[in-house]
């Protein structure tokens, strides 16, 4: 198929069915038959036929909407494994606790979570953080001395220690990892910010979208039948 008057690098794209399909007796396959989708470019001469789902059409992108699309993929991607590192592990018998104050700041923020691990509250050594019942609340605050009657615990953010001692039996979990930011979402409801959790949804949807339309347009899109 030549093009010998083309200057310029272009695109065109086709859309065939194979032929002898449409007989009697294969109408009833024409359903589940998909037409085949190229792109010949016409570079330096030469035709490059490109099928679909070529990762080279990716090439074809505008730049800037590469970028755009790479970024939304990381961004998912890193939301996907955060959500996950902080969700998994009580699958496997941990325990998890969203962060609603800044007592601990700046180690550990607000909406982060923290995965736990459950004790029987003795042993623990100083500079511990653990999640305990203190009256009708839960507290995630770090020891600083252990003595006979307890632990004297204090947040990283408070000048002056806790007044009461923590009891090994008030204890529900000593902290192993700290997940950030996964726990917004919870917090937001908690605290009946609706317009912050609707802006959160609609830029995650967007995300998505955006992520998308980057396989979409190379014929890899995962969601097309």
């Amino acid at each position: 198929m030549p093009f010998a008057d083309q200057t310029t690098p272009f695109e065109q794209t086709m859309t065939f069915e194979p032929a002898g399909l449409r007989t009697e007796a294969s109408r009833p396959l024409e359903s589940s038959v998909q037409a085949i989708r190229f792109q010949v470019q016409h570079v330096g001469g030469e035709d490059v036929l490109l099928l679909s789902g070529d990762p080279s059409l990716v090439g074809s992108l505008p730049i800037f909407r590469l970028v755009v699309n790479a970024a939304a993929t990381f961004i998912l991607v890193i939301l996907v494994g955060l959500t996950m590192a902080a969700t998994a592990p009580r699958l496997l018998g941990y325990g998890s606790v969203v962060v609603s104050s800044g007592s601990m700041e700046p180690a550990i923020r607000v909406a982060d979570v923290v995965v736990t691990s459950s004790t029987d509250g003795s042993d623990l050594g100083e500079g511990s953080v653990i999640n305990f019942v203190h009256g009708d609340e839960t507290r995630l605050h770090r020891i600083v001395e252990a003595t006979p009657d307890g632990y004297r615990t204090i947040g990283d953010a408070n000048r002056t220690a806790d007044s009461d001692l923590v009891l090994p039996s008030q204890i529900q979990g000593i902290g192993i990892v700290v997940v950030p930011f996964v726990g917004m979402a919870a917090t937001w409801v908690d605290n009946g910010q609706w317009l912050r959790l609707g802006l959160l949804l609609v830029t995650l949807v967007c995300l998505g979208y955006v992520s998308r339309s980057r396989w979409a347009y190379a014929g890899m899109d995962p969601l097309r039948p």
